[in-house]
């Protein structure tokens, strides 16, 4: 009888890139809702840093690291908050 051997399933890249979008936006909803609550005390002010791990020898990673840095500045040009949102990459 042949022995079977487990297989190891590592996500796609694709899967990766997507989650790490629905987290990003998840982030930037819970930053959101975290300046609409730091607006009643005006001399608070949130900084909030998000990490990413990216891929830059990948077309996709390059890709979303352009996507997270355009989404960020997007948010920050139609938000009145003045909170700081802080986005590091790790290669």
């Amino acid at each position: 009888m042949r022995r079977q051997e487990k297989v190891l399933h590592v996500p796609s890249a694709s899967l990766i890139g997507f989650l790490s979008t629905i987290l990003l936006i998840y982030l930037v909803l819970l930053s959101s809702h975290a300046s609409s609550t730091s607006e009643e005390n005006p001399r608070e002010r949130l900084v909030m840093s998000l990490g990413s791990l990216v891929d830059y020898a990948s077309r996709e990673g390059r890709e979303e690291k352009v996507a997270m840095e355009m989404a960020i500045e997007d948010f920050c040009s139609n938000h009145s908050s003045k909170n700081k949102i802080s986005l590091k990459f790790c290669i």
